[in-house]
């Protein structure tokens, strides 16, 4: 029942800025933070940055390069007394040892995490760190220490009215409950837990609690209604896309079918749950599947005999039954190939609107690019007829000529809806170029789009705020990083 990973990563996510988990992935962030060591010559700009690449290490499977980049940006921090990024790179290696199902160590680093955060004396985030070390005392089996510490951080989170935190230690403490065998004991807490997801709409918190519940009522031999608790939970399983709550309910669904004398489907279960999870199929778990599959053989013989009477009476009925069927499959036959013809006039009909939506998108941006191009015409020509008033003020000539410098850039939000438009007319072109050359700048990036989508050099120096003869140079470097003597035909075949 143990949850853990879901917290850390909560918890991480916490105190990591400007991370890159907008990225399309583990290995685009490992990419990125590995260049950016590289280049960094500040110790604790570098430490920042090893803390956030030994968590993505850790969230890679990298065992000994996380503990590597942690080992080494330590001693910066404790130097720094940095205790925020203290509890992250401590709560990293957490991580680590929790990926190895080494319970010990996990614990002992999540504890060192919480006695770092203790020292900001930041409320919400040593409610967060409580928790976490109560959960790793619980997969430890430590139960009752666990949930002493659950009481501590419950006590914090109703002080400070907490209710994120509030209803991940409900669910927790429900958890631990069920792992120590207090079935009696889970059904408050669970239900606490439940009604707080519910209530925010958190649906990794609800899942966890439709499981808990289901499992909590199992124990009651209440299998219906574990039933439609665990339908919930794998409904939302498969919005939430994680194998952690996969394996979970798998393991649990184990259960729930072997207490009915199910063994089809508990096999069937336990099966789903090795394929998640192989690292934790120990003997024991080995044994289990073996005596289900026993027992599925011998419930499979029974239903052989049993089959073998149905088939000498099913005999008489397949000439009637191969008749009809024939007639039946020339109608299905019929129905499905004006089914297809319909299928496909549709398809061809959104082939066509999307083609029409596309070319809508490109004209958007070429007419954007236009706009800027002469936003920033005008605006030169307002810059040279101010200058040509010789204001005697001084500086406040200089102010305005600042300001008008700075209405040439595009705001974040302008360069975020260019890059969604853009990202529709040529979908993952940004990543594979970062792929294929990761030291491009933000700007580089920006020039090689517009030079995907043949804007003119007006309309790139618009975009970008600076003069045709820098953009001129700009694609010079370009051309250098990239290798490639024909920017155009490069970037096309990308």
């Amino acid at each position: 029942m143990r949850y853990i990973v879901c917290l850390l990563t909560l918890f991480f996510s916490f105190f990591v800025s400007g991370s890159l988990f907008s990225q399309s992935g583990i290995q685009d962030s490992i990419k990125y933070y590995q260049a950016l060591v590289v280049t960094q010559s500040n110790p604790e700009e570098r430490a920042i940055s090893l803390a956030k690449l030994a968590w993505f290490y850790g969230e890679g499977g990298e065992s000994e390069k996380a503990i590597k980049a942690a080992t080494e940006a330590i001693p910066v921090f404790e130097k720094n007394k940095n205790y925020e990024k203290l509890a992250r790179i401590y709560n990293a290696l957490a991580q680590v040892f929790q990926f190895q199902h080494n319970p010990a160590k996990t614990t002992y680093y999540t504890k060192k995490a919480l006695d770092y955060i203790l020292l900001t004396k930041d409320q919400a985030h040593i409610t967060t760190a409580t928790m976490n070390y109560g959960v790793s005392l619980s997969d430890d089996k430590k139960f009752e220490a666990s949930l002493k510490v659950f009481d501590d951080a419950l006590k914090m989170a109703i002080t400070s009215k907490d209710t994120v935190n509030l209803k991940d230690i409900y669910l927790n403490m429900a958890s631990t409950y069920y792992d120590k065998g207090d079935y009696n004991k889970i059904l408050q807490p669970v239900m606490l837990g439940l009604a707080l997801a519910q209530k925010s709409d958190d649906v990794g918190a609800i899942l966890r609690g439709e499981a808990i519940l289901g499992a909590a009522l199992i124990r009651q031999k209440k299998f219906e209604e574990a039933d439609e608790h665990f339908k919930k939970a794998e409904a939302l399983s498969a919005k939430v896309g994680s194998p952690y709550f996969d394996r979970q309910i798998a393991f649990i669904r184990t259960e729930w079918a072997s207490l009915q004398g199910n063994y089809k489907e508990a096999f069937r279960y336990q099966q789903k749950f090795y394929e998640i999870d192989t690292l934790l199929a120990n003997i024991e778990n080995k044994q289990r599947v073996s005596e289900l599959e026993t027992r599925l053989r011998m419930n499979e013989k029974e239903l052989e005999n049993i089959n073998l009477q149905n088939r000498l009476a099913q005999q008489k009925w397949l000439f009637i039954g191969g008749t009809l069927l024939l007639g039946f499959i020339i109608v299905i036959f019929y129905l499905q190939r004006k089914s297809l013809s319909q299928k496909n006039a549709l398809l061809k009909a959104q082939h066509k609107l999307a083609e029409t939506e596309l070319s809508l998108v490109q004209t958007q941006l070429e007419s954007f690019a236009d706009t800027v191009a002469e936003k920033n015409q005008l605006i030169s020509q307002i810059e040279n007829e101010l200058k040509d008033l010789k204001i005697k003020d001084e500086a406040s000539t200089n102010n305005l000529l600042e300001q008008i410098n700075q209405a040439r850039i595009l705001t974040d939000d302008q360069w975020k809806d260019f890059r969604l438009k853009f990202e529709r007319l040529h979908p993952q072109f940004i990543t594979r170029l970062r792929q294929q050359v990761p030291n491009l700048t933000d700007t580089e990036t920006q020039m090689a789009c517009m030079i995907r989508l043949n804007f003119s050099t007006n309309q790139v120096a618009g975009m970008l705020g600076i003069s045709n003869e820098s953009v001129t140079k700009n694609k010079y470097r370009l051309r250098k990083k990239i290798e490639h003597s024909d920017l155009n035909t490069y970037l096309s075949s990308i």
